[in-house]
């Protein structure tokens, strides 16, 4: 078991460190690069667990490596490739208003709290 959180954190860092040195390719592009930055690690990252996934659905995919690169190196990289990938899930197994709901939630939650946390500090902070 601690294996896995060994292989989890290994793919962590390195994915933590790619998305880094994503941001840091973007910064020529100005303000607007931070986002340039988000947008390509969530396309790029949620395009590189779809392969993994239906790899792992035609073939069978080491939990190692799912540990590794699907959990760690992508998970760090980009959470909303997991995202992407619980929503194309549902959207398989029939699931079509759980996964309107889902991404309806996801994104109106999680912007919502981002918003309400920013607008707290601000204003706990002024």
């Amino acid at each position: 078991m601690w294996m896995s959180f060994l292989y989890v954190g290994v793919g962590g860092a390195l994915g933590a460190c790619l998305r880094y040195a994503t941001s840091l390719l973007m910064v020529p592009l100005g303000p607007q690069g931070a986002a340039m930055a988000t947008l390509l690690v969530n396309v790029f990252g949620s395009l590189l667990l779809g392969i993994l996934s239906a790899w792992g659905l035609e073939r069978a995919v080491s939990p190692t490596l799912w540990l590794l690169v699907g959990i760690g190196v992508l998970g760090a990289f980009t959470t909303f490739s997991a995202f992407s990938r619980e929503t194309v899930m549902m959207l398989v197994d029939g699931a079509i208003l759980r996964s309107f709901a889902y991404v309806g939630a996801n994104l109106v939650g999680s912007i919502g709290a981002f918003a309400i946390g920013f607008l707290l500090m601000r204003r706990f902070l002024a």
